[in-house]
C-alpha cells in the first residue's frame, strides 16, 4: 500500500508468504502445503502512521535539527528528530512534543504523541507504535535520561465568522470562497501545544477581493460523537483581546470536518 495507515479489520489478504520449518525434509508435502494455505491475517486495531504526503512545512519540521543530532539524542529537539526518523515499518507519528518533567528529580522527559488515521485526522497513537518508539529511543538516549510516553489531547474546533461583502460580488459565492480559504489554512496540522491565532483567519479573509471587512471571527469547541471527547473551555482560554486561543502543552487543536465546522454569515 502507498499509505502507512489502515483501519481496523482492513488488512485481510496475505500477498506473499515466507515460511520456515524445523525439519522440512521430514514433513509430508500435503500437510506442509495445508499449513501454508491456512495462513491468514487480520488487524484487530488500526495500523497508524503518517497518511498524507508531506508538504514543504512537514518536510521542514521532520528534518529540523536531524543532522545535528549525530544519532544521539541530547536535547529535547534531538528526541523529536529521532522520533520522526524512526523507520515506517515500526509505525509513525504525526506530531510529537518533548517536555522536561518538572516533578522528576532526575532528567525524566514527557513525550506527547499524536498519530493520523486513514482519513487524515488526529488519533491517539496505538500501543504497538508506542512500544516500538520506546525500543527505538533506547538506542539513542543519554544514559541518564528516562521518559514517559503519553497521548496528546485532541481539541476539535470550529470557526464562525462574519464578513461584509463587496457589492460587486455574490454573497453566497463569497461565503463558499471564504470557507475554502479557511479550510486550506487548517489543512496543515497544528503542533502539540501550538496556540490558535485568530488574526491569521482575519488576514486570510481580508485578503480576498470580495471581502470588504471581517467583523467577527470566533472559535467554538466541538466534542462528543465523531469528535474528540475533550471538552475545552474556549472563553476561559482566550487572550484578553480574543485573538489567541491558548492551547496547553499536552493538547493539540484540529478542525476535523471543515464542511460543517466552518460557518460564515454576511451583513
Amino acid at each position: 500500500s502507498q499509505f502507512a495507515n489502515a483501519p481496523a479489520g482492513s488488512v485481510t489478504t496475505v500477498t506473499s508468504k515466507i515460511t520456515t520449518f524445523d525439519d522440512e525434509a521430514g514433513l509430508e508435502t500435503e500437510k506442509k502445503n495445508k499449513a501454508i494455505r491456512s495462513i491468514e491475517c487480520f488487524n484487530e486495531d488500526p495500523i497508524l502512521g503518517d497518511l498524507s504526503t508531506p508538504n514543504e512545512e512537514e518536510i521542514r519540521l521532520r528534518t529540523k535539527s536531524l543532522y545535528a543530532t549525530q544519532n544521539r539524542a541530547v536535547t529535547n529537539q534531538d528526541y523529536v528528530s529521532m522520533l520522526y526518523s524512526m523507520p515506517g515499518k515500526f509505525g509513525s507519528i504525526k506530531r510529537a512534543r518533548i517536555e522536561n518533567d518538572k516533578d522528576s528529580l532526575k532528567r525524566n522527559l514527557n513525550i506527547y504523541l499524536i498519530s493520523e488515521d486513514s482519513e487524515g485526522n488526529f488519533i491517539k497513537t496505538n500501543l504497538p507504535t508506542k512500544n516500538n518508539i520506546k525500543n527505538w529511543l533506547i538506542n539513542y538516549r543519554m544514559m541518564s535520561d528516562t521518559f514517559d510516553i503519553m497521548d496528546a489531547h485532541i481539541v476539535n474546533v470550529g470557526i464562525d465568522y462574519e464578513i461584509v461583502v463587496d457589492q460587486g460580488f455574490n454573497k453566497l459565492e463569497t461565503i463558499i470562497e471564504c470557507n475554502r480559504e479557511i479550510e486550506e489554512h487548517f489543512s496543515t496540522k497544528s503542533e502539540i501545544g501550538e496556540s490558535l491565532y485568530l488574526n491569521d483567519i482575519y488576514n486570510v479573509l481580508n485578503n480576498l477581493e470580495s471581502v470588504v471587512d471581517v467583523t467577527s471571527v470566533k472559535v467554538r469547541n466541538l466534542s462528543g460523537g465523531e469528535y474528540s471527547q475533550v471538552s475545552y473551555d474556549i472563553d476561559l482560554n482566550l487572550s484578553l483581546d480574543e485573538r489567541v486561543l491558548l492551547i496547553p502543552s499536552d493538547h493539540v487543536y484540529e478542525m476535523k470536518f471543515p464542511a460543517i465546522d466552518i460557518r460564515g454569515t454576511t451583513t
